[in-house]
């Protein structure tokens, strides 16, 4: 996918319902957009999940694209890999620590010390004509600067604050965005599908899937991003949530 970042434009709130949802309709007009604002009073995680953040402590982000072509499935994946890979790698530079992971599909964790906690999580929307998509919006939400998570949270979520690093969001907006059009600009969609699979880690890892009793392992990646998992007896099963599975993630 090759993508100019000279044609993009660029829309900041103070305070927005979703960024991802300003972007779809950015889109109806424009061919890229890059939207982003200091809060979301309606900001969307996966599985009909909210967001959490509060006002002006994190970064909320989202990059629209308008296909101006036929975008086959390893294309739309490759749309999930470069926004995981872009955070990860923005991160690790900024902050100079190898903590982050990657965690199927694309959710970033990093490591306090003690166990992996989610510092980050992408949201990728696409709109279809038919069976064709139109358009696609990739929403990035990062912890920068958040001190006090909802109680159900604060086990599992973590900021770049608490992890003792003070990032600027602007700054980590800036990097990120030159980052994540960087990946679609030197690489082709297939070099930045195999860079997601080696980060993911997940060849010969035990994996548990939620509701099932046997132990999985990794039996290949389909082209449009899905798992396929094979289990002792040789039974498979396909994932394409990663909400839906366990793993070590070193």
């Amino acid at each position: 996918m090759r993508i100019n970042p000279e044609n993009a434009k660029y829309y900041s709130f103070e305070s927005i319902t979703s960024t991802n949802d300003f972007a779809k309709e950015l889109l109806m007009n424009e061919d890229l957009v890059v939207v982003s604002a200091l809060h979301q009073t309606k900001g969307r995680g996966r599985n009909i999940n909210q967001w959490y953040g509060s006002y002006g402590n994190n970064l909320f982000l989202s990059i629209g694209i308008k296909h101006s072509s036929y975008i086959n499935s390893l294309t739309l994946a490759i749309l999930q890999a470069v926004s995981s890979l872009a955070v990860q790698d923005t991160l690790q530079e900024l902050t100079k620590a190898n903590i982050y992971r990657i965690k199927y599909p694309n959710d970033i964790y990093a490591y306090d010390g003690e166990k992996y906690r989610k510092i980050s999580g992408i949201l990728v929307e696409h709109s279809f004509a038919g069976s064709e998509c139109i358009s696609s919006v990739i929403g990035i939400g990062i912890n920068v600067r958040e001190n006090s998570f909802p109680v159900q949270l604060q086990e599992s979520a973590i900021s770049l604050f608490q992890l003792g690093f003070d990032i600027e969001i602007h700054k980590l907006q800036t990097k990120l965005i030159d980052i994540f059009f960087s990946y679609l600009a030197n690489n082709s969609d297939k070099q930045i599908f195999n860079i997601w699979k080696k980060e993911l880690n997940l060849t010969n890892k035990e994996i548990k899937v939620l509701g099932k009793e046997s132990t999985y392992r990794l039996s290949r990646f389909f082209e449009d991003g899905r798992l396929e998992l094979v289990d002792s007896k040789n039974n498979k099963i396909t994932i394409d949530n990663g909400d839906s599975i366990r793993y070590n993630l070193d």
